[in-house]
C-alpha cells in the first residue's frame, strides 16, 4: 500500500497522469453539478464539457432510478463523506449505454468540498447495469 504523505511531488504527479490516462474521471459538486471531467470520460459518453459543466449528475442516469429513493441516498451519502462503489451504467448523448465499475469519493481542496468518480473502462459499451448496485 502506498502512500501519498511519503513520496515527492514527481512521483504524485507521474501517478496522478496515469489515472487520468487510464480511468475516465468526473468531478461534482457536493450538490452533484457537473464542475470538470477527463478526456477518458467525455469519449465514453460523447459529451464535450461545455455540455456538461453546471448540469446535474442525473443527466447520466436512467429516469428511473433518478427520481428513487436509493439515488438520493446517494448524494446523501457522499455529501457526508461516505465513500461509494459498485457498477456504473452511464448514459451517453446518443442514448447509448456504457457499463463499468464505478468509485465515488468525496475530498476536499482548500475551503471547497467536491465530489470525484472515477471509473474503469467500459466493460461493453451497450450493456450495462443500474448506477449503484
Amino acid at each position: 500500500m502506498f502512500s501519498l504523505f511519503s513520496q515527492t511531488n514527481a512521483d504524485i504527479g507521474a501517478k496522478l497522469a496515469a489515472l487520468d490516462r487510464s480511468q475516465a474521471i468526473i468531478e461534482f459538486d457536493l450538490d452533484g453539478n457537473i464542475l470538470t471531467a477527463n478526456r477518458n470520460f467525455f469519449d465514453t459518453v460523447g459529451y464535450g464539457l461545455d455540455e456538461v459543466r453546471g448540469k446535474h449528475h442525473s443527466l447520466f442516469v436512467d429516469p428511473d432510478l433518478r427520481s428513487s429513493a436509493e439515488y438520493a441516498a446517494f448524494w446523501t451519502s457522499l455529501k457526508q463523506g461516505e465513500y461509494q462503489a459498485g457498477r456504473s451504467g452511464a448514459s451517453a448523448k446518443a442514448g447509448a449505454r456504457s457499463g463499468s465499475r464505478r468509485a465515488t469519493t468525496r475530498f476536499s481542496a482548500g475551503t471547497a468540498s467536491r465530489s470525484r468518480s472515477s471509473s474503469s473502462p467500459p466493460t461493453s459499451p451497450g450493456r450495462c447495469r443500474n448506477r449503484r448496485s
